[in-house]
């Protein structure tokens, strides 16, 4: 989901040719911080996913 499309009032630039980013989340097998936990929830990223080898 696009965070733009939550804020009506924003004007847009589409870019062609832009540069990309690619984020990598790791963690460890421990319990994680709350904030490092609250992280992936905010982009929708469920905890069964997480608990998930990353090979799968």
């Amino acid at each position: 989901m696009s965070a733009v499309s939550e804020l009506p009032g924003l004007p847009v630039l589409r870019l062609r040719d832009a540069p990309a980013r690619m984020e990598h989340l790791v963690w460890s097998r421990f319990a994680p911080s709350p904030a490092a936990a609250a992280f992936p929830a905010t982009l929708g990223i469920s905890a069964a996913e997480l608990s998930g080898s990353p090979d799968a």
